[in-house]
């Protein structure tokens, strides 16, 4: 037995050789070597031979000054016209955010505004008024908040009010002398005449 694996180990050492001779892959002859034995090892033999091609040589590409400096140029026309478009983009932001900015300040400008003219008129009208400061500190406020509670008031009143109930239907006409005639002849007993040919009826 060991002998026998010694010999087709052996085959398969002879097929990885002619393998290698003859340009093919060392382990393809070795499996198949081992495998088949000295068939293998002639299989092995009577595969074509692979002949190594050389890649092509590689062709350096020279560029001339002219080119290189070309090639500089639109390197840099390209870096400048990014440049350019980063800056516009910049501009247009920047103005953006300065309208932004500007209307909001107009904004709490006119806020302010309105709110010193509310003051002004609450002031001139509420509080340097005579009666007002005649009153005793006490009733100021009263008087302030009634003033101002009174219009809403109002308004919810108005808004709010129940609706009133409309005028009722209107009683219809009594009984007028057609009606008690018809009333009194349908209370009238009607008269049957007897029939003389027909039986007392017992």
């Amino acid at each position: 037995m060991f002998f026998l694996l010694a010999l087709w180990v052996m085959f398969a050492l002879f097929g990885s050789w002619i393998a290698s001779v003859k340009g093919r892959s060392s382990s393809e002859g070795l499996v198949i070597g081992f495998l088949f034995g000295p068939l293998g090892c002639l299989i092995e033999a009577l595969l074509p031979t692979q002949t190594y091609t050389a890649p092509p040589p590689v062709q350096a590409v020279t560029i001339t000054p002219e080119q290189a400096a070309q090639a500089a140029q639109e390197e840099a026309r390209r870096r400048k016209h990014q440049q350019d478009r980063d800056a516009l983009i910049a501009a247009r932001r920047a103005k953006l955010d300065a309208q932004r900015d500007a209307a909001l300040e107009a904004a709490m400008e006119r806020a302010d505004e309105a709110r010193r003219q509310a003051w002004a008129w609450f002031s001139r009208v509420v509080i340097r008024f005579g009666w007002f400061r005649a009153l005793p500190e006490t009733a100021q406020p009263i008087v302030v908040g009634l003033a101002v509670a009174l219009p809403a008031t109002c308004v919810i009143v108005v808004l709010f009010r129940p609706l009133m109930p409309g005028p009722g239907p209107e009683p219809g006409p009594g009984p007028g002398p057609a009606s008690s005639k018809r009333v009194s002849s349908a209370a009238a007993p009607q008269t049957v005449q007897a029939d003389p040919d027909r039986p007392p009826a017992f």
